[in-house]
Order: structure tokens, then C-alpha cells, then sequence
């Protein structure tokens, strides 16, 4: 399953991806999609801020109506990352 939630109900999520762990289990990833010229350091906060809003706010599930958890969050930038933002991005907390 992937389901677009980019707009006003994304709290911090372009995308959730549906998918099986190695038990078996549905296991969901929010990702946070971004493209620019380059990721500089205001730009890291509002990622690591996404990621916070990810994990602290459920999503409905597009076919039952259910409310789900992520499990992980994915940032993804089409751009380059300066060499400071590599070193802030460690300050994104472990869940």
C-alpha cells in the first residue's frame, strides 16, 4: 500500500507505505519527500520537525478508515546536503 498525504492532513507525511515485515506483520513508513538546490540548515529543522509530527500523529488507513502508527520515517531530498546539515541531522531523536 502507498497513500499520498501531502497537503493539510500530512503531519509530516508525503507518503505512507504499507508494507510486511519477516513475520508477517503490516508494518507502515511515513516519508517526507523535499527537492531543492540544497538542504541547508533551516531547511534540516523543518525535516527533523516533520519527522516529530510523523511520529506523534496516526493516519487513516485510505480503505478501512482506521488509525494507524508509523513505525519509521524516511526523509528524502532530491537536492544535495550541505556538510553541516549531515552533522544536525544526528539530532533527530530515536523512537
Amino acid at each position: 500500500m502507498v497513500d499520498y498525504y501531502h497537503g493539510t492532513r500530512e503531519f509530516g507525511k508525503d507518503l505512507v507505505i504499507g508494507d510486511f515485515d519477516k513475520l508477517g506483520h503490516v508494518t507502515y513508513h511515513g516519508v517526507q519527500v523535499k527537492y531543492g538546490g540544497s538542504t541547508g540548515l533551516s531547511a534540516s529543522d523543518d525535516l527533523i520537525r516533520d519527522c516529530r509530527h510523523a511520529f506523534a500523529n496516526p493516519f487513516k488507513h485510505p480503505k478501512t478508515g482506521q488509525e494507524h502508527q508509523i513505525s519509521t520515517f524516511v526523509g528524502i531530498n532530491a537536492g544535495r546536503k550541505l556538510g553541516y546539515t549531515r552533522l544536525r541531522t544526528n539530532a533527530v531523536p530515536s523512537y
